[in-house]
């Protein structure tokens, strides 16, 4: 490889360079807004028995107070509260926490990339935390929710979730980060063959000079 050609591709590669940390300091920062975000909006249940023009439970929850690791089984006997809008899904520290944080990382990791040049373990460090991102928000996304919760009548109704487009975004950005933190990882080990071409080509030209 030439003189000119290596520079040619060493800028090349420095555009998608940054344009590799740019997606993932993006994509980690929607991820954090993206837990924050309503994920399951909870609706009455339709049955057999139900009086039509009773009021219908409905309570819309964020990532951070939901979490699919609680079911009915762990309802206590006096959990239930006489205020409107409580739901058994609730929880102090949901799932969205477990999003929000890797998504910090990303943001971190893609601005520690920028500013140090050490693109490979930030890029590991990205993909890891995309990689759990997608894991989380995923088991959540596709999955059936259901939950009791308290209406207006104080009376508790057995609803099923919907799932918003919030938390399908959030695992389409949590792919996103993933590719873009594996394509920063990958450029970085192109980078180090082509130093090391260059070195032999050196080395050998300065052989044949002798």
């Amino acid at each position: 490889m030439t003189l000119g050609s290596s520079e040619a591709v060493g800028r090349w590669m420095e555009r998608y360079r940054l344009q590799f940390i740019a997606v993932m300091a993006l994509s980690g920062l929607l991820i954090v807004l993206l837990s924050l975000a309503p994920w399951v909006q909870f609706r009455s249940v339709d049955a057999e028995g139900v009086t039509p023009t009773a009021p219908k439970a409905e309570i819309t929850v964020n990532g951070t107070s939901l979490s699919r690791w609680r079911d009915d089984d762990s309802l206590l006997r006096n959990d239930p509260e006489s205020v409107d809008g409580w739901c058994s899904c609730h929880i102090a520290l949901g799932d969205g926490y477990l999003t929000a944080v890797p998504g910090g990382i990303l943001v971190i990791a893609a601005a520690i990339a920028l500013a140090r040049r050490v693109d490979r373990p930030m890029a590991i460090a990205g993909t890891f935390a995309a990689v759990g991102t997608f894991v989380v928000s995923a088991y959540n996304a596709f999955g059936e929710w259901n939950a009791y919760v308290w209406t207006p009548l104080q009376t508790l109704e057995i609803t099923k979730g919907e799932i918003q487009p919030a938390l399908y975004a959030l695992v389409a950005a949590s792919v996103i980060a993933a590719i873009a933190s594996g394509l920063l990882w990958g450029a970085e080990e192109v980078h180090d063959e082509m130093l090391e071409e260059e070195d032999a080509y050196s080395d050998l030209g300065g052989a044949r000079w002798v």
